[in-house]
């Protein structure tokens, strides 16, 4: 290691860095770099980071409130006292990359981090600033140090930074990194060591707090899983572990839906059997057997078998019509639920709530719905802030509104709103906090994450809200596509009885859903318009459903990707004839079908009918 940080800090090792980044930013190749400098800088590029300058990102917060990352402090906080007086910076990131904790005692290097905005709440996972201590040690799941011009971003390149992974004591799941930061100039042979002894001190910490309820479940696991031939899957309230096996054989959404699906199943205290279908199309049939610590019921192990090839897969019978917990909203799984129930409780306690989450989740209809349940006779005010206009006359009536004191108050979009009008609205929060009295204000704000302006909402405005409700987004709920997309076709069918079939909801339930609800009703619109009575399978779905591209599609390629769809659609999967009427070489059409994603049952016959 001495050799190894003395070659990277010396003058000529430095220029000599210097000018292979220059050479890869020309032509791509660096050979003379270490190679895991190399791969991290092809990965930059790739992922088209700018090596010049900063574009500061907030990942999303779902890593907040953890109280993991809350013992992580408190050792941390322990560790920095070592370096008072020191000018070095001891920083732990979430595995997104987020700084999470940052010590630093040195207000010459306190300033120098913040002009890179390497503080609380930031990105610096690779895809957000490039090589550097924090991401790349994230990226290769080991101790990594970076020194100088070995960072992507050029105005990273006066520091050294050293980052040690930390993993679960129990779980072995990556929990974030230890970075400790300094001056490139300063880069000794102790740095990577000392971020490695932190870590080390951060897991034992961890083990030695973790309760006897984490140890019973992991004994029941390991004891489960040994030979590792099976899928085992260990699930609580807070801890889920896969074997590989399991990891291997269950997609994301598959995944989902095991846990969605084992909610009730871990409050039974006995071991039993069940099958199910899971998004994938596959039939799953599981084992469970429930882990006691002390007498009291933990969790559970399940054994998985999973046939994907069943000719007649398991059917569910049709579902009765779905009640909703609230007016205008469905929903049947854990996530959503709980997002409800804790909202409604919130608001009859007459608490402020923030509720966030991504574009066209549903936050503004789970907001009324709740307000139409509760408070039907009172009135909702929708303040957009997105369209602020003249800032003073817009909080004049907002403060109308809260001095009637009668009602819901929605602020939506509160990430877009105006710098100017941040001060004024966080006066009227403390001057018009909630009271126990019905009379008063409910104070319910829509926002979503994946587009906040991070300084402003994030530190001055959301502190003020008693509580924050996070929507998940759909991809992770798959079991309420279903639900959802019945409801939905029953309002689009203008009365006409217009349903969709078993597969058909099957098949939307498989679907990434980037729109999340906003998208799946614009898609069951669609298909409602085109087929006015009757069932619409999966063939009749528009065409972005038959496509599932692994990447973003430009305007042009989703009309390419629509246009494929239509022709092979109308011709019954007959390739050549969709080739002749798009004017394509059949290579030519088959390798596109192949890069937008296109179903491969669409290049085959669909089933007649």
């Amino acid at each position: 290691m001495a050799e190894h940080v003395s070659d990277v800090t010396g003058e000529r090792s430095a220029g000599a860095v210097s000018q292979a980044r220059a050479q890869f930013l020309e032509s791509g190749a660096a050979p003379s770099v270490r190679s895991p400098i190399q791969l991290s800088w092809a990965r930059s590029a790739s992922l088209g980071v700018d090596p010049s300058e900063l574009h500061p990102v907030r990942p999303r917060d779902d890593d907040r409130g953890d109280e993991v990352f809350d013992r992580v402090g408190d050792v941390l906080a322990r560790a920095a006292t070592a370096f008072e007086g020191e000018p070095v910076s001891i920083i732990f990131a979430a595995p997104s990359g987020r700084v999470l904790h940052w010590y630093c005692a040195d207000a010459a290097l306190r300033r120098r981090l913040e002009a890179v905005s390497l503080v609380p709440g930031v990105g610096y996972g690779e895809a957000h600033v490039g090589t550097n201590g924090i991401g790349t040690a994230l990226e290769l799941g080991r101790p990594t140090l970076v020194v100088g011009q070995e960072h992507f971003n050029e105005r990273l390149s006066m520091f050294a930074c050293a980052g040690a992974p930390l993993h679960h004591p129990v779980t072995g799941a990556l929990l974030g990194v230890v970075d400790i930061t300094c001056a490139a100039s300063l880069a000794n042979p102790l740095l990577l060591g000392t971020a490695r002894a932190i870590a080390v001190q951060l897991q034992d910490a961890l083990a030695a707090q973790l309760s006897g309820r984490d140890t019973a479940l992991l004994r029941d696991y390991l004891a489960t899983s040994r030979d590792g031939s099976e899928p085992v899957l260990a699930l609580s309230d807070d801890v889920l572990m896969l074997n590989r096996s399991a990891q291997d054989l269950l997609s994301p959404q598959d995944r989902a839906a095991v846990v969605s699906r084992t909610s009730q199943t871990r409050v039974i205290a006995t071991a039993h059997s069940f099958r199910t279908n899971l998004p994938s199309g596959a039939v799953a049939d599981l084992s469970y057997a429930p882990t006691f610590h002390h007498g009291a019921l933990v969790g559970g192990v399940l054994r998985l078998h999973l046939d994907p090839t069943q000719d007649e897969p398991v059917q569910a019978p049709p579902e009765p019509p779905v009640r909703p917990t609230l007016p205008g909203v469905v929903g049947v799984s854990e996530a959503w639920t709980d997002a409800v129930g804790r909202v409604r409780e919130l608001v009859a306690h007459q608490r402020t709530v923030l509720v966030r989450g991504e574009a066209g989740v549903g936050k503004l209809s789970l907001l009324k719905a709740v307000h139409f349940g509760a408070n039907g006779s009172l009135h909702i005010r929708v303040f957009d802030c997105a369209a602020v206009g003249d800032v003073d006359r817009w909080i004049d009536r907002l403060c109308d509104d809260l001095e009637d004191g009668c009602g819901t108050i929605v602020l939506q979009h509160l990430e877009r709103l105006p710098a100017v009008a941040v001060e004024p609205l966080v006066r009227l929060l403390r001057q018009h906090a909630p009271t126990s009295s019905v009379e008063g204000p409910h104070w319910i704000v829509a926002t979503h994450t994946v587009s906040a302006r991070p300084t402003a909402i994030d530190a001055v405005v959301a502190p003020h809200f008693d509580a924050t409700v996070t929507l998940a987004p759909l991809r992770e709920r798959p079991d309420d596509i279903p639900v959802l997309a019945r409801s939905m076709m029953q309002n689009a069918g203008d009365g006409e009885d217009v349903r969709l079939t078993l597969d058909a909801l099957d098949h939307l339930a498989r679907l990434p859903w980037p729109g999340n609800a906003a998208h799946l009703h614009e898609v069951v619109r669609r298909a409602a318009r085109h087929q006015r009575n009757g069932l619409v399978d999966v063939w009749q779905l528009p065409e972005e459903c038959l496509a599932v591209p692994d990447r973003p599609l430009s305007v042009t390629e989703s009309l390419e990707r629509d246009a494929i769809v239509r022709a092979l659609r109308e011709h019954r999967g007959d390739t050549v004839a969709a080739a002749r009427a798009l004017g394509l070489s059949v290579a030519l059409l088959s390798r596109q079908a192949q890069d937008f994603g296109v179903l491969s049952e669409l290049l085959e016959p669909p089933p007649a009918g």
